[in-house]
């Protein structure tokens, strides 16, 4: 019997290594997450609070459609084109849209200053102008720069993308390596197993720290496992998750004009606004109650995308409501995508971003992802300071045993 013993004692301790230098790795990075992923939990919120002279406006009335307002923006500056316009309708709310610098014209190369204006969308006045994305900290500036340091760390490119979606692969294989450390190693395993969900009160710093980091993330293991499931599907979508998804389903593929490369050439036969009334008046013959609050215009696809959620920042509750893709060019509808329709593979991926952000729960799941990043935080750090104590402790048992203290990496052998 000693031999399996050993060897699951040898296994065991490979895999506490495992999970040492994975926390060690991932844990200044999930801290960050976690900690800016508590704020834009009620991101649209905050950043409503604090720009009020963007979001909300005094004037009441019937409100511009949506050429119109695209219109206003592009003769405020001709040097760059609206891609997405949005306007929820709610009396006192303002309109906004981001916009690119447009490719026909020589000034639009130095333009860089801006790709989000905010309109009044009774009056057609311009509210404001920013750099979605810019640092740093101002208020004009906070809830877009914690976005980006929460999905990039504000690295530039792909690269910022590409290490925070590594670091969430490692995070979730990590998930099943921490729950894996925390079963009892003999029998009777339930009963041995009932004291790593609780945490001692009156035992010292130390068993109180690591209480916290084994009780808190045995308790919400599966939500933080959902967390970092989905967090590889944000930032290594293509990459890594829809490749695994598709190995089991297949995964729709993002729809294209399809008129003829003549036509493509041509001006779009839709609008802004003719695409939004062509998916309201879908959205009242399927019997659905939402309406669109907002269309992007997607030119290298030659496409529209009408969205029937309550806001830009609110997709709706559960999987969220539906979206409506036109051919720019022909005008007619490319795809329906209702949500919990589709392969099992476009409703798995569909899953992913309600869950990250809560929205599936409306505002208690909201609340519930703002507590969760604030956990995945306490986790990092009591992990780290777990290591450091017990590598603080191991000179200190060397030095009580008599025996001198080896160099790292070294075997002791036994005389």
């Amino acid at each position: 019997m000693r031999a399996p013993i050993a060897s699951q004692a040898g296994w065991r301790a490979a895999w506490v290594r495992v999970h040492r230098y994975a926390g060690l790795l991932t844990a200044l990075f999930l801290a960050v997450a976690g900690l800016t992923g508590s704020i834009l939990a009620f991101g649209a919120e905050i950043d409503a609070w604090l720009n009020p002279h963007w979001f909300r406006v005094e004037s009441r009335g019937t409100a511009l459609d949506l050429d119109q307002l695209a219109r206003r923006i592009e003769q405020a500056d001709p040097a760059v084109q609206v891609d997405y316009i949005t306007y929820d309708g709610r009396a006192g709310h303002a309109a906004f849209a981001f916009v690119s610098p447009r490719p026909a014209r020589a000034v639009a190369a130095a333009h860089a200053s801006y790709n989000q204006v905010f309109i009044d969308p009774v009056g057609g006045a311009i509210l404001g102008k920013r750099q979605r994305g810019a640092c740093c900290l101002e208020a004009a500036h906070f809830v877009p720069f914690m976005l980006e340091v929460h999905r990039s760390l504000f690295i530039p490119g792909a690269w910022g993308r590409w290490l925070m979606g590594g670091i969430a692969l490692v995070w979730l294989l990590d998930c099943f390596v921490g729950a894996y450390l925390t079963l009892p190693r003999s029998r009777p395993r339930l009963r041995k197993w009932r004291p790593a969900w609780q945490i001692k009160r009156h035992a010292g710093s130390y068993r109180l720290n690591f209480d916290l980091h084994r009780a808190g993330g045995l308790w919400p293991w599966g939500l933080l496992l959902v967390l970092a499931l989905s967090s590889v599907y944000l930032n290594l979508r293509t990459e890594v998750f829809q490749p695994v998804v598709e190995v089991f389903s297949a995964v729709s593929p993002f729809p294209e004009s399809r008129a003829p490369a003549a036509a493509r050439d041509a001006a779009p036969v839709l609008t802004f606004e003719t695409a939004r009334q062509r998916a309201n008046r879908y959205a009242r013959g399927q019997g659905w109650p939402s309406r669109v609050s907002g269309v992007t215009h997607f030119r290298e696809q030659g496409t529209f995308l009408a969205m029937l959620w309550p806001a830009y920042e609110n997709r709706g509750l559960g999987l969220g409501n539906p979206l409506l893709f036109y051919d720019a060019h022909t005008g007619g509808m490319l795809k329906a995508d209702v949500p919990g329709t589709g392969s099992w593979g476009d409703r798995f991926m569909a899953l992913q971003f309600p869950l990250h952000s809560g929205q599936i729960a409306g505002l208690p799941g909201k609340i519930l992802i703002c507590l969760s990043g604030l956990l995945v935080a306490m986790l990092s750090v009591t992990g780290v300071l777990i290591w450091q104590r017990k590598r603080q402790a191991r000179p200190r048992a060397l030095a009580a045993a008599g025996l001198p203290s080896l160099p790292r990496g070294s075997v002791r052998r036994r005389p």
